[in-house]
């Protein structure tokens, strides 16, 4: 059985509302943020912010990361206020 794993972070790691649009990302939108696939591949010709967390998903394990507003903040990740 294959089961999913993904942290759940604040919506404050994008650089803006519109952030994961623009960057054309795998993603899903559902009401308090997005569902959002992290490949390190796209490293190189992703948004610096979509690298940095692509990295440090990398080297945690998770092929998936959950955007939302009541997420958690994580020290390693730059943040916004938008």
């Amino acid at each position: 059985m294959w089961i999913l794993n993904m942290p759940v972070l604040s919506t404050g790691h994008l650089p803006s509302e519109t952030a994961v649009a623009e960057a054309d990302l795998y993603a899903a939108p559902y009401n308090h943020g997005w569902f959002v696939h992290v490949d390190a591949e796209l490293e190189s010709t992703s948004p610096e912010w979509y690298a940095a967390l692509a990295r440090w998903a990398a080297e945690q394990g998770f092929e998936w990361v959950r955007f939302d507003s009541d997420g958690d903040i994580v020290d390693e990740l730059q943040t916004w206020v938008w």
